[in-house]
């Protein structure tokens, strides 16, 4: 319940980016009845922008090896979920720097 705020502001923004570079894409098309090769490197900007969002949405679901849990029962299935978070931190990076 802590992450859905963040969550939330993270798909409203990805939404909000992929809202504009479509209006940028329809407008450049509906006045010169073309696209160039700028609007078609634009529109595989969505493909990393989602894929990340994709990402980061399963980091904030299930947290990452980086946090203090002294005096807090752990299981097995915590520690494979943290695992898989950390490494989707890479993974989300990469893909910021690909957008």
């Amino acid at each position: 319940s802590e992450d859905k705020p963040t969550l939330l502001v993270c798909w409203w923004t990805t939404i909000f980016c992929a809202v504009l570079i479509l209006l940028r894409i329809a407008g450049r098309f509906v006045r010169t009845e073309r696209l160039f090769r700028e609007d078609k490197v634009a529109a595989l900007a969505l493909v990393p922008l989602f894929l990340r969002m994709g990402c980061v949405h399963v980091v904030l679901i299930y947290g990452t090896n980086n946090v203090d849990l002294n005096g807090v029962e752990v299981t097995a299935e915590d520690i494979r979920r943290r695992e898989i978070g950390s490494k989707l931190v890479l993974v989300s990076r990469v893909l910021y720097a690909a957008t």
